[in-house]
């Protein structure tokens, strides 16, 4: 693992998206959609799995939510999740709760960063 700080989105992976639907950029415009629609959900229950101490449960969470964001090409989200689950696996419940504050603290910029992302694709460029 390296200190450099992974980038917000991974531009090439969201072109191989794009690319799926000939350019159009629709189904990447539906794949981030459903990510953004149940991201919030499930960085409750991140929080939830971190209260209750349940460090099983906590990593699979972070391990189902760090693949939906790459799946989207959210990089850096994604790093964080790999975090919490890597805490959770060690049960340092601690450090996997302050993961869990930076990723909600980064959520914002994650999600304009790929809302700017579908933009960009539906307008071909």
């Amino acid at each position: 693992m390296t200190n450099e700080a992974s980038p917000l989105i991974d531009a090439a992976h969201i072109a191989d998206l794009v690319a799926l639907d000939q350019g159009r950029g629709a189904m990447f415009a539906q794949f981030v959609d459903l990510f953004l629609s149940n991201v919030e959900d499930r960085i409750a229950r991140l929080h939830d799995h971190a209260r209750l101490a349940d460090a099983p449960a906590l990593a699979d969470a972070a391990h189902a939510l760090r693949g939906a964001a790459g799946n989207v090409g959210a990089t850096a989200f994604a790093d964080l999740c790999g975090g919490i689950e890597s805490a959770a696996k060690v049960r340092d419940l601690e450090a996997a709760a302050a993961a869990i504050s930076v990723l909600e603290m980064g959520y914002e910029a994650t999600r304009m960063a790929l809302v700017a992302a579908v933009t960009q694709a539906a307008r071909g460029a």
